[in-house]
Parts: structure tokens; sequence; C-alpha cells
């Protein structure tokens, strides 16, 4: 592009906004730099013939400027990768959206979009920008990096775009002012030359500084391609893949192109036409607005100061008059008759500026006549006036920006915590329109981002990316495969082609990774208390969102002592009712093994009994009764604690334990006061009586032995037979429950 048709367009820029930006440095100074008494009237006030009049300025703006920007800052937005068409990847997708994650990291974007946002609110424009850094010199890599623009003034955008954010801009200037050492050592073959613009009055060389200005600007430039295969592709990247295939047809269209030059007064420093296409189509300078609206054909932009001037400037003469009457308010002064003071005079002169204990005066006049003794003549009070005039322009100038003493965190009329939200969020709504506005232009970053990173990232590397929790890690990118590679050892990695595809940017607002992670924990351990349970279904990720030392080792080593099927259910996202059928019939198979088991030993125990008939040693017979009490206890626990993790599927077979282990206490008890009546009978009564006794007790427990065996056994063979499971489930297919009955 020539040089007279960049200045032509340099100079219709400025003729637009020259007023607009009159008006924002306005808004900036009365906003940020207290400069809010017009010069006139502060002249005029202090040049006052009476002596100088106090023009005081209690700047309230800034405290709501900052509540805005402050929920801008507490709740940023993020970029979010979405694919769109079939050839794009959802891995591929979380991948570039790592990368953009590491740029804002490594760039520290925040403070630009803190920067930019501050001028936003205040002035009603700010802006950052997206470039470029190198990285490495040897490999010419390079990366991409979020920067900020400190001086919204050196911008200047294309006037007449209509998204907010500035993605249709055809064009933008962006100056720079340098040190002429600076400027020799950079363009040493430059000559410093000053703009010649006509009707313009802005110097490009002044204090030995020297104005240099960038010009992006969007061409639609031809651009072909080929079809390999019955798939369209670039014919640049075709030509650079190597790919061995049939071209089937090529076609020309035309494509949006930045371009980029750096020019001074009057020649171009720097750009051209070669290696344009490492820039993308989008000017890397992204706008954000504060209120952006037409009226009569004239774009109106500014911030929450444009309307607030009036109630501060109020606000400003009433504080300054009000301390006016106060300073100028004379002390009361004293009524008293001339010839109560002669020979006095000298204290009564100096009664307003000295404490005296007393103060006398003459009673009587000279002719005899008593004198009235002096008094003091009180003014007339303070006009309450100012005091309403105060609170009146404090709140007009609450409702003009639309934050109220709530949204400031003042003490207000409301006295609910419900009212008292409403309130903020009213101030919330009045002023959202700034965080949206700054949304879009992260959005509009975001896309920038993902345009410029094929052309940034175009040789096979190594690229960083960042988790939202803040885990950095390493992917292999490259130009001509993608999928999962294996190496020569054996290892398969990952390989990602960030240029095949396409993909759009969404945005998230909300509170920080780390503020939701300190949420979900307080949550989770609000539940965890309610139900002591929880811990051994969650406790690993409770802990997980502890922000502690070691919190991650800790979490994985409380994952591994939580059951298998709940984490099954946890990384399948919901459980299969299918599933938990079959886990549940292999849990009743599980029980019927256990309860053949119980049969077994029963019919052991059946053995030992018959045995046990023909001993008469009464202390052998205590020590079997007892071995036979701790098994039959040791069966009942475990059939309990089956019937529990069931989930009282086999709630009848339990009721059938309870029976027995009732019919067991009763034994023991029958069988001890046998035992113990019997010995003390030996004791008594000899050998003979002994003997005798002993067989009375030996028949006697070998009969309620034999009625308990036949017992445990019919209460095992039913618990033993084949069963049918119910399964209960809800609308959703999810069990709820479920009813175990034998079949007949």
């Amino acid at each position: 592009m020539k040089l007279e048709d960049i200045k032509d367009h340099f100079k219709a820029i400025l003729d637009d906004e020259q007023e607009v930006r009159a008006e924002w440095l306005d808004d900036l100074k009365f906003g940020m730099a207290d400069d809010q008494w017009p010069e006139s009237l502060k002249r005029m006030r202090e040049n006052d013939p009476d002596g100088a009049r106090p023009c005081l300025t209690v700047n309230k703006i800034p405290v709501h400027a900052r509540q805005i920007i402050n929920d801008m800052r507490q709740s940023r937005a993020a970029i979010k990768i979405l694919p769109v068409d079939d050839k794009a990847d959802p891995d591929t997708a979380e991948i570039l959206q790592g990368m953009v994650r590491h740029i804002e990291h490594v760039s520290n974007a925040g403070m630009a979009y803190d920067i930019a946002a501050e001028y936003q609110v205040f002035m009603g424009m700010g802006y950052f920008r997206i470039d470029t850094i190198e990285v490495d010199a040897l490999y010419n890599y390079q990366d991409l990096i979020i920067r900020p623009i400190r001086n919204p003034f050196s911008v200047y955008f294309d006037p007449w775009v209509e998204d907010h954010a500035g993605s249709d801009a055809k064009r933008c200037f962006v100056t720079e002012s340098m040190t002429e050492e600076a400027f020799k050592a950079e363009f040493p073959k430059a000559d410093k030359i000053d703009w010649d613009l006509q009707g313009v009055g802005d110097t490009w060389v002044q204090d030995k500084r020297i104005r240099v200005a960038e010009h992006f600007w969007i061409e639609q430039i031809d651009v072909d391609y080929v079809n390999v295969n019955g798939d369209w592709m670039k014919a640049s990247k075709f030509e650079k893949s190597g790919i061995d295939a049939f071209v089937e047809g090529v076609t020309s269209i035309q494509e949006p192109q930045l371009m980029w030059q750096k020019l001074n007064g009057q020649e171009i420093l720097e750009g051209g036409s070669e290696g344009m296409e490492k820039l993308g189509k989008y000017i890397p300078i992204v706008r954000v607005p504060g209120e952006d609206y037409w009226v009569d054909d004239k774009r109106i932009v500014h911030g929450i100061v444009r309307r607030a001037k009036d109630a501060q400037r109020l606000y400003n003469y009433s504080v300054s008059v009000n301390a006016e009457t106060n300073a100028l308010q004379p002390k009361a002064p004293w009524i008293v008759a001339e010839e109560a003071l002669d020979g006095h005079e000298t204290e009564w002169a100096q009664s307003n500026i000295k404490n005296y204990a007393y103060l006398p005066y003459n009673a009587m006049s000279e002719d005899g006549q008593p004198l009235p003794p002096p008094a003091r003549q009180f003014p007339a009070g303070v006009n309450n006036g100012f005091v309403s005039m105060l609170q009146m322009a404090d709140g007009d100038l609450q409702a003009t920006i639309g934050q109220f003493a709530a949204s400031l965190g003042q003490p207000s009329n409301e006295k609910s915590g419900i009212a008292i939200q409403s309130r903020q969020r009213v101030g919330d709504i009045a002023t959202y329109h700034y965080p949206d506005n700054m949304s879009h232009a992260v959005r509009h970053a975001g896309r920038i981002l993902v345009d410029l990173i094929p052309h940034i990232y175009d040789t096979d590397r190594i690229a960083r990316t960042l988790g939202e929790d803040g885990t950095a890690e390493v992917v292999q990118l490259s130009t001509t495969q993608s999928g999962e590679m294996q190496d020569a050892a054996g290892k398969v990695t990952n390989i990602y082609n960030l240029s095949v595809g396409k993909y759009d940017v969404a945005v998230s607002t909300g509170p920080s990774y780390n503020t939701k992670r300190q949420d979900a924990f307080e949550s989770m351990a609000q539940m965890t208390q309610a139900n002591p349970n929880l811990w051994g279904v969650i406790g690993d990720l409770l802990v997980k969102n502890m922000d502690w030392p070691g919190a991650d080792e800790m979490a994985k080593r409380m994952r591994a002592t939580i059951p298998p099927e709940i984490l099954q259910d946890d990384e399948n996202g919901e459980s299969d009712p299918q599933m938990q059928m079959q886990q549940m019939q292999q849990q009743m198979q599980q029980m019927q093994e256990q309860h053949q088991q119980l049969q077994e030993q029963a019919q052991q125990l059946a053995e030992e009994n018959e045995q046990m008939n023909g001993v008469i040693n009464g202390k052998m017979i205590e020590k079997e009764i007892k071995e036979m009490e701790a098994q039959l206890k040791k069966y009942d626990i475990d059939s309990k604690s089956e019937a529990a993790n069931i989930k009282n599927q086999l709630d009848q077979s339990k009721l059938g334990l309870d029976a027995q282990q009732l019919e067991l206490q009763r034994f023991e008890a029958e069988a001890q006061a046998r035992l113990g009546m019997d010995s003390a009978g030996i004791q008594a009564n000899g050998n003979d009586m002994m003997l005798q006794q002993m067989q009375q007790m030996q028949a006697a427990l070998a009969q309620s032995t034999e009625q308990y065996g036949a017992m445990l056994a019919a209460t095992l063979a039913e618990i033993a037979k084949p069963r049918e499971m119910t399964i209960e489930t809800d609308e959703n297919g999810d069990i709820i429950g479920g009813v175990s009955t034998p079949l007949n």
C-alpha cells in the first residue's frame, strides 16, 4: 500500500474520532485525575474579591468503578474451544484449549484484561493485543503472547466496526513513542520526519522523541485449493505435506488476509507482502468498549463517568459551600452596654480567643443606674438545605451509575439478607454490560489465538498445555499426521495436527478454579458431616479439593480403599442396571455358597455331637458346648454381614438366622443350668449319684442337640434353595431396590 493512501486512512479515522477522543480524555481526567471543577468556575471562586473560596473535590466515582472492575477480576472469562466440522477432533480441541491457557499464563493475560477494563469503565474504551515472541532463535520457534495496551489513545481503531470486540475491523493504527537513540538503533537508515497531514494537530517529532506507527489492514487475497481424494485443502499445505495422492480439481477463492507495516512520517520502515500468511485473518487488536451505541448516525462510546459528572459536580459544590459556611461562621458576639466595659476593655476584647475564669463588668452607670449584664447573641444555625443537597447529590450519583449502597457493602435501608441481595443484584444488572463486553473481547481473543496457532506452530515440535487445575503437560505437534504413534521402544504417543478441522470459541464466566475447588470442599465436608457413610464414597474427592501439600497423593491412596463397583460407576458416568443385576446375582451365588459351607459345618457338628454322647467327663462336655457356641455365633455374624452387603435382599434368611440365634441362646442357658445343677449333685452324693445324673444330662443334651441340628439343617436348606431376583428401578432405569423369593 502506498504511503499516501495510508495517510489518508489515518486522517479519516482521526477526523471521525477526534470529538470522541476529546470526550474520552475529559472523562478520564474527571474520574481518575480528580479534575472535576470547570476551569471558569474554579477561577471565579479562587479570585473572589472577598477572598478565595474553597473548591473541594470528594471523588466518589472510583469506588463505583473499582466495584465493577474487581467483580470482573473475581469472575474472569474462560476460553473454551469447541469442534465445528467433522474433521475437528474433541481431543484436539482440548489440546488447543490447554495451549490457550498456557499462553494466558505465560503472558500474564489477567493484567492485560484488567488494564483494558480500567479504561473501559472510566472512559469507555480499552484495548489489548495479541503478539508473538521468539523463544528459540536456532529453530525459529515463536510463541503467542497477550500484551496490555497501557495507553488507549495510541490506538486508532476502525470506527465503523459493528462487532463490539472489533472482529470485523478492516484497519487499525497503533502508535509508539521512541527516543531518538532507540529509533536510530532499530532503524539506522531511516530519517526522523514528521507527518505532513493538513488539519491534524498532532506532531510526531517532539522533544527528542519520535513516534512510529504500526498499520494493520485486511485484504481479500486469492487462495488456491486442490481437491485431494475428495477433500479440499490449501495448495500451499498440499505442496508441503508430501502426500502422494490423486488431485481431482483446483479452484481459487478469496479469503481475508491480515497485512502489516511499520512507518514513520514519510517512509515505510518494515513490512510487506512476504510472510503475511502467518498473521492470520484478524487484526490482533481487541476492542473492549463500555457503553457503545449510535444516535443520529453518530457513535457514542463512554464509561460510567459520563453520566455521573453532573451529580459529582453538585456533590463537590455542596461540600465546598458547606465547608465555607462553617469556616466563616463567627463565634457568638456579646451584647453589652458600653459603660459596663469601662476599664475592662482588654479582657472583653479577648473573650473569644482566651478562656478567662471570669469577665468583670460595671454593674452601675455613672449616674447610679443599674446596667444589664452582658449576654451572647447566638448566630443562626447551619442551613439544612446544604445537608439535603449533599444527600440528594449522593443519591443521584448512585442512580446514574446504577450502583447503590448495598452493592458497595455499605449499610442501607434493607434489613433482611434477601432484600440486601436483591438490591445488590439490581446494581449488578445495571452494570452487567461491562463484564459482558469483556467476555465478548476475551472470546474474540480466543478466536484470534485459534486462528494463529496453526500458523505459528507450523513445524513438528513440542508444545506446552495447561489444565484447568494448573497442571502443565507437553504434547507432540505435527503438520502431516495425527493419532497414536508407536516408537521403536514400543512407547505410544499421541500426535496432534492442529491444522486439520475447524474450531470455534465460547467463554464461560465464573469464579476461578481455586475458588470453585474451595466451594466444592466446603459442600462435600458438610455432606460428610450430615452422613458419615459418604466418607467411604467421596473421601478421595474431598481430599483432592483440600489446599494441602500432598493432597493429590493422599487422594490417590484413599481412592484405593473405595469399592470397585463405585469407581466403576464413577468412570462410566452412570450406573448400568444390567451390571447391577449381575453384581447382585454374583452376591447371591456367593451367599448360597457360604450357606452350603454352613450346612457342611452343621453336619460336622452333628457328627461331633454323636461322639460327644459317649463322653462322660463333665469338663469335656462343657468344653465342647463352648466351642459349639463360638462356632454358631460366628455363623450368625457371617450371615448378618452378608445380608447387609446385598442391601437386605435376604431379609427372610436373616429372620431365620435370628430365630436360630434365639433357639441357640435358649439351648445354651438350658445346658449351662443343667451342667451347673449336675456338678453340684456330683459333689454332694458321690460316684453313684454322679454317674446317674451324668447319664440323665447326657440324654437331655443329646436330645436338645438333635432338635437344634434338625432346625439348623431346615433353615440352611431353605436358604440354599434356588431364588428368583426381582429388581425394582426408577423412571431413569436406576436400581432402587429388589426382592428375592425362593423358587417352588
